[in-house]
């Protein structure tokens, strides 16, 4: 959806006619505050309009898996900052079966790779999105 063809009332109408559908929102240099009020209308996602295309599947990807997204900020010199960190493909495989509530052995099993190599990604992933622990990946928050 563009923010600019969209009034907030009608992000609360989708999001409450669908409540299962994920609703991802694209603004040109959304404010923090915008964004916020975005997600608590029902919005999935508020990404900039800057955002490469690859980086709005990967959004996608992680808003289908039950994760919100936001913007990073913009540094004070105006400039675009840095995109975060995005999963992997293989990443979100592993956040999937943490969201559900696996073990490691059993992640491992399910996707045919050692234990060590899902500790590895838990690792990254928990880097990523800035938790540290998959308590606080299960938290609302995330």
């Amino acid at each position: 959806m563009n923010l600019g063809t969209l009034r907030a009332g009608e992000i609360r109408r989708l999001h409450g006619a669908h409540p299962a559908t994920r609703i991802v929102v694209l603004a040109y240099h959304p404010t923090p505050g915008e964004c916020s009020q975005l997600l608590a209308l029902g919005a999935s996602a508020c990404l900039s309009r800057e955002i490469e295309g690859r980086d709005v599947l990967n959004a996608i990807h992680l808003v289908s898996r039950g994760l919100h997204m936001l913007p990073h900020a913009r540094p004070a010199n105006g400039r675009a900052a840095s995109l975060p960190d995005i999963l992997t493909p293989r990443e979100a495989d592993v956040l999937e079966q943490l969201q559900l509530g696996h073990s490691n052995g059993a992640i491992a099993v399910a996707l045919s790779v050692s234990v060590e190599t899902v500790r590895t990604h838990a690792r990254s992933i928990f880097r990523k999105l800035g938790v540290r622990s998959r308590r606080e990946l299960l938290s609302p928050r995330h």
